[in-house]
């Protein structure tokens, strides 16, 4: 097995990395976010320059990723009058701006649908991610149904 990253936003060699992570794992017997930046602080360290060490740059990123949060966990919910069951549905979506830009950006799941090209990446989007769902359960024949319905839908 050999190690690669799904996107290319590091500076360092995505084997190193997680013969670094494996090591960390068996040190704890196991691992969370915090001992791995832990593990980095040193200047030495292999994943330290993967990592944001100017307080007042990483202070800012960490707003940004509880803004990211705060939009991904807003929901609307629809109460059926018969049954009074809660139907749940993001608030807001994230789709690229333009096929040029591809700039990401949030917009409200009503306007995604009303776009016929937000629509669509909204489509692949969900596919994408149940072909990943397939993927990882790959040999948990408990999902086989899942996985034929996957089949169906992603043709």
């Amino acid at each position: 097995m050999i190690y690669r990253w799904t996107i290319d936003n590091y500076n360092i060699d995505a084997e190193i990395a997680g013969k670094e992570l494996e090591r960390i794992e068996k040190k704890y017997n196991g691992m969370d976010a915090k001992k791995v930046v832990e593990e980095s602080r040193d200047e030495k360290t292999v994943l330290h320059k993967c990592f944001e060490w100017n307080d007042k740059k990483a202070a800012e990123g960490y707003r940004e990723v509880q803004a990211k949060e705060i939009i991904r966990h807003l929901v609307l919910v629809e109460i059926v009058k018969e049954s009074e069951e809660e139907i749940k549905t993001r608030a807001f979506v994230s789709v690229k701006s333009d096929e040029m830009n591809k700039k990401k950006k949030y917009v409200t799941f009503e306007n995604a649908m009303s776009d016929e090209y937000y629509k669509q990446q909204i489509i692949m989007q969900g596919i994408s991610e149940l072909q990943a769902f397939r993927q990882k359960f790959k040999n948990l024949m408990i999902f086989k149904g899942v996985f034929e319905a996957i089949e169906k839908i992603a043709v």
